[in-house]
Formats: structure tokens, sequence, C-alpha cells
């Protein structure tokens, strides 16, 4: 994989880059990247960090629903995924929460991959594939 390693986990983190910022990085063209470089990458970060792209939040009742996916570690071996949607049920709309815990940083990684950004696939322009020829 040729990206930066710190632009990966801004793309990961859910930051975009524009056109112009591209071609400033020298991100352009956009490269094939390989999903299990990106997962292993992923992995290596939340191995170092208690929060993932940021802390969760746990929704309060009358406020927007931050759909969003959120890794945690607690430990070496233990990773909890928390997740919140919005479920609208007439004529409200509820918050769901979810939290799955991983004993892996390479399983957390592949459902945040999966449910977050929906890899393999387009992530913001670049294509993450899971054999690249």
């Amino acid at each position: 994989m040729e990206m930066r390693p710190d632009i990966l986990t801004e793309l990961l983190a859910g930051r975009h880059f524009n056109m112009e910022e591209r071609a400033a990085l020298g991100l352009l063209p956009h490269e094939v990247l390989r999903y299990a470089e990106v997962r292993d990458h992923l992995a290596s970060v939340i191995s170092e960090r208690e929060w993932f792209p940021r802390e969760y939040v746990a929704h309060v009742p009358g406020h927007a629903v931050d759909e969003r996916l959120v890794i945690q570690r607690l430990g070496r071996h233990r990773f909890v995924c928390h997740a919140s949607r919005a479920q609208a049920i007439a004529p409200t709309v509820l918050a769901e929460e979810s939290h799955r815990r991983f004993w892996s940083a390479r399983k957390a990684a592949d459902h945040f991959l999966r449910w977050e950004h929906g890899l393999p696939g387009d992530l913001d322009g670049w294509k993450v594939v899971r054999n690249a020829a």
C-alpha cells in the first residue's frame, strides 16, 4: 500500500479530502487499496487508542441521532463497537443503540470497515478490494 498511513487513518475516521487537497498531497490518481492492508492498518490504530474515530456519546432523547460506529479499546484483547442509528416510529424518531464486543483488533476493524464504510468497496473515491492484481 502506497497511501500514507496518516491519510488512511483520516479517511477511515470520516474525513473527506477535496480534489485540491488530493492533488496537493500527491493522492491523485487514486490507487487501489487492498482490504487486508486497510484492515491491518486500522487494527494497528485501534490497538493504540482508547477510542476511534472519537469517543462514543450515548444518545440524548430530543437531540439528533449521531449515526456512527465507534470503536473503544478496553484492553489488549478487548474491544467494543458502539453504534447508534435513527429508527423512525411515527410520529417520533428513536435512537437504536448497540454494543458489540470483540476479542481481537482485527475482528473489531473488520466490523467497523463493513458497517461504517461498506468495505470492500469505495472509500471516498479510493477503491478497496479483497485481492488486488
